[in-house]
C-alpha cells in the first residue's frame, strides 16, 4: 500500500518505511514496488544499476509517473548519469548536506507551517518529539 504524500510541495518526497526486526529474520527497509508512488526519489550513495539492477525498473516506472530522481554521490556513477539531477558533494561533506536537508524539513513542516502528516510521522517513527522543544521555557534560576 503506498504511503500518501500530504506535505503539499510539488515534489515532496514520500517516505516509505517498514518496521524491521534485526536478528530474527524480519525484513528491514522498504518494499521496492512502493517506490513507484513517490514524487521525489533520492539515491544517496547507492548505485542500483550496479548493485541493485532489480530495483531500476521500479525507479523508471516512478519517473514515467512524474517522479524526479536525484543521485547524491561524489562519483559520477552509471546511476547518477541517468538521474534528473546529480549532487556530487566532496567526500566527507555529505553529513553537512544531510543536516541542511533536515533543517529545511524541520523549518518548513514543523516551525513555519505545521503539517499534521509530518507531526504524525515524527511521533510514530522517530525520536524527534524527545529532541525538539517547541515551547520557550525559563529555568527556575532565570
Amino acid at each position: 500500500m503506498p504511503v500518501p504524500d500530504r506535505l503539499g510541495y510539488s515534489r515532496a518526497p514520500v517516505i516509505i518505511l517498514r518496521r524491521g526486526r534485526l536478528g530474527d529474520g524480519g525484513a528491514v527497509g522498504f518494499d521496492p514496488e512502493d517506490v513507484v508512488h513517490s514524487r521525489l526519489i533520492i539515491l544517496w550513495g547507492v548505485n542500483p544499476l550496479s548493485s541493485g539492477v532489480h530495483h531500476w525498473k521500479f525507479l523508471l516506472e516512478a519517473r514515467a509517473r512524474g517522479a524526479h530522481l536525484v543521485a547524491i554521490d561524489p562519483l559520477r556513477t552509471a546511476t547518477a548519469e541517468r538521474c534528473d539531477e546529480h549532487l556530487a558533494p566532496l567526500p566527507g561533506t555529505d553529513a553537512a548536506l544531510a543536516m541542511a536537508m533536515g533543517h529545511v524539513a524541520l523549518n518548513e513542516f514543523y516551525f513555519k507551517q505545521r503539517s499534521p502528516y509530518f507531526d504524525d510521522y515524527a511521533r510514530r517513527y522517530t525520536d524527534l518529539p524527545l529532541l525538539v522543544m517547541l515551547e520557550e521555557r525559563t529555568l527556575a534560576d532565570g
